[in-house]
């Protein structure tokens, strides 16, 4: 797209430091939601839930992963929502 037809924020282009920027990333945003997701896991497991370490563990080990953006895209055509396309994504790396 070209940026003269799409809006684009001063925060980004102008004003907003590259450290700032990054805060408020998709990226950053992303893999925050998986770190929850984790620790949601170890909460659910504390309650009583049948969660294995195993399967803590595997969590654990796919937050460094890469996102799959255009598998994101196809579960969200699926689903017309944002979070449960990202965690369908993530459960594709578990």
């Amino acid at each position: 797209m070209d940026s003269r037809t799409t809006y684009m924020s001063p925060f980004t282009t102008r004003y907003g430091a590259v450290n700032m920027r990054y805060l408020f990333s998709d990226s950053n945003r992303h893999n925050i939601w998986r770190e929850l997701w984790h620790v949601l896991a170890l909460a659910e497991k504390e309650s009583g839930a049948n969660i294995t370490n195993d399967q803590l563990n595997e969590i654990l080990s796919a937050i460094g992963d890469d996102i799959d953006y255009d598998k994101v895209k196809e579960y969200e055509a699926e689903t017309r929502h944002d979070v449960v396309a990202h965690l369908m994504e993530f459960g594709d790396h578990c």
